[in-house]
C-alpha cells in the first residue's frame, strides 16, 4: 500500500484529477440542510442506527410521518452514513460525506484498474478525468444513497482481482453486495478475470518444454480442480462478509429466522413494486440522458434552486458514438472487459419488473467513460484536448442542476425550453 501511494503521488496528473474530483464533490456538500429525495429513507435510517433504534431494521414497524425505515437494501452504505455522522455530527454534511469520499475513492480505483489491465496511463488518466466531471457520478457522490458505495467497493474488487489478490477481492465484492444487490451483476466480469487468469496459467504450463506430456495432462486436471475449489472458497468468503454485515441486526435481538424473512421481504419488494413516479425512466432513456431525476427544489422571491441527478450529456452521447465506432477494436480482452462491464450493469434492468430511475445507470455511465477515453486516445492530442474541453463545458452547463445554484426563473425557463425532457 505504501508503494502504491508513493507511485500515485509521483503522478501529478492523477493527483490533480483527484483534487478536482474532490472539489466537485465537496463544494457545498451540506446544502441543502434537509433530506433530499431518498435520503428520507437512507439517511433517516442511518440516523436511527446511530441511536440504536431496533425498529429501524424491522419491515413491520410504522415509521414517523414523512420518512421511512430503509430495510429494502443491505446495510453497509447506511453504516457509512452513520460513521460520517459520528465524526462530523448529525447533519446533512455528516450523512453525505461518506458518499463524497467513496465517489473520490472509486475514481482512484478506476484509474488503477485501467492501468493494471491496459498498461496505458493516458487512457487511465482520461477515464478518471471523464468520471470526475460525469454528472451521474457527481450527483450520487453528493447524496446519502447506496449506489456510490456499491460502485466503489465493486471497482476495487475488480482491481484486486486483476492483481490476483482474490481473497481481498472477495471481501470487497461482499461489501459491494452488502451495499446494494445490483452488485450481483458484477459476478460475470469477476468470473471473466478469473477465467482469463486460469487460461493464461494453463497456457504457460503447456508451453513449458520441461514438463512431460503425462504430467501435463494430470497437471491440467489438477489445476482445473484447484481453480474450481478456489472459486468456491472465494464465493464462501463473499457470502461470509455479506452475512457479517448484518451482525447489528442479530445483536439487536433478532433471530436468524427473522434475518431470512427480512431477505424474503427485500426480494418481494423489488420484484413486486408497482408504484409509479413522475421521474421514472427506462434503460433506453438512460442511454441518451433523456430523463433525469429531480431531487430538490427551493423557491424564493427572486431565485429557484434545483438539484437533479443528470448525466453529463456530451460524455454519455460521445461515449455511445465511441462504443459503436470502436466496437471491432474493443473486442479483445483488455477493452472488451469494459464493454462487458457497461452492458452487464445496463441490460439486466431491461427485464426489471419494478420502476427504474436514471441513477441506476451510474455504474454503466462510469464504465462508458473508459470506452470514450479509449476512443479519445486514438485522436491527435489537439483533437482529444478539444473534446475534453467540450466535455468540461458540458459539465458547466449542467452544474446549476447538480449543485442547486440559485438561478432566476428566466434562466430555468430558457434552460427547460432547450431541454424540455429535463424539466
Amino acid at each position: 500500500m505504501h508503494t502504491l501511494l508513493k507511485n500515485l503521488t509521483r503522478n501529478k496528473y492523477i493527483v490533480g484529477i483527484i483534487i478536482l474530483a474532490s472539489m466537485l464533490r465537496f463544494v457545498g456538500l451540506g446544502h441543502p440542510a434537509d433530506y433530499i429525495f431518498d435520503e428520507v429513507y437512507h439517511a433517516f435510517t442511518a440516523r436511527q442506527y446511530l441511536h440504536h433504534n431496533v425498529e429501524s431494521w424491522e419491515w413491520w414497524t410504522t415509521p414517523p410521518e414523512g420518512v421511512a425505515y430503509e430495510w429494502t437494501h443491505p446495510p453497509v452504505a447506511k453504516y457509512g452514513m452513520e460513521l460520517g455522522m459520528l465524526i462530523f455530527g448529525e447533519n446533512s454534511f455528516g450523512w453525505r460525506v461518506g458518499s463524497a469520499l467513496f465517489g473520490i475513492i472509486s475514481i482512484l480505483g478506476l484509474y488503477l484498474l485501467v492501468v493494471s489491465l491496459t498498461k496505458n496511463k493516458s487512457l487511465a488518466l482520461i477515464s478518471a478525468f471523464l468520471v470526475s466531471i460525469e454528472g451521474t457520478h457527481i450527483a450520487q457522490s453528493r447524496i446519502a444513497m447506496n449506489d456510490i458505495y456499491m460502485l466503489c467497493f465493486f471497482i476495487w474488487s475488480l482491481y484486486l482481482a486483476v492483481k490476483a489478490h482474490w481473497k481481498l477481492s472477495a471481501i470487497f465484492f461482499g461489501l459491494s453486495l452488502a451495499s446494494k444487490w445490483s452488485a450481483i451483476y458484477g459476478l460475470l466480469p469477476l468470473a471473466f478475470i478469473y477465467l482469463n487468469q486460469y487460461i493464461v496459467s494453463s497456457r504457460a504450463q503447456s508451453r513449458d518444454p520441461s514438463t512431460p506430456s503425462t504430467l501435463l495432462r494430470t497437471g491440467t486436471v489438477g489445476m482445473t480442480f484447484k481453480y474450481i475449489l478456489n472459486a468456491i472458497r472465494l464465493l464462501l468468503i463473499t457470502s461470509a462478509i455479506y452475512i457479517l454485515t448484518f451482525a447489528p441486526f442479530i445483536l439487536a435481538g433478532h433471530t436468524w429466522v427473522q434475518w431470512w424473512e427480512l431477505h424474503r421481504q427485500m426480494w418481494y419488494y423489488h420484484t413486486h413494486l408497482v408504484a409509479t413516479h413522475g421521474y421514472q425512466s427506462t434503460p433506453l432513456q438512460w442511454l441518451f440522458d433523456v430523463r433525469p431525476v429531480w431531487y430538490y427544489v427551493k423557491y424564493s422571491d427572486q431565485y429557484i434552486e434545483n438539484i437533479y441527478v443528470i448525466g453529463n450529456p456530451l460524455i454519455l452521447w460521445l461515449g455511445l458514438v465511441g462504443l459503436v465506432i470502436q466496437l471491432k477494436k474493443i473486442l479483445n480482452f483488455k477493452y472488451s472487459f469494459f464493454l462487458v462491464l457497461y452492458l452487464i450493469f445496463s441490460l439486466p434492468w431491461v427485464f426489471s419488473p419494478r420502476i427504474m430511475f436514471f441513477y441506476h445507470y451510474l455504474a454503466s455511465a462510469t464504465f462508458l467513460c473508459v470506452i470514450l477515453a479509449y476512443w479519445l486516445v486514438s485522436f491527435c492530442k489537439k483533437s482529444a484536448l478539444f473534446l475534453l474541453l467540450l466535455c468540461f463545458f458540458s459539465w458547466i452547463l449542467i452544474s446549476p442542476l447538480l449543485y442547486g445554484f440559485p438561478m432566476p426563473p428566466q434562466y430555468w425557463h430558457f434552460f427547460f425550453q432547450i431541454f424540455p425532457n429535463w424539466r
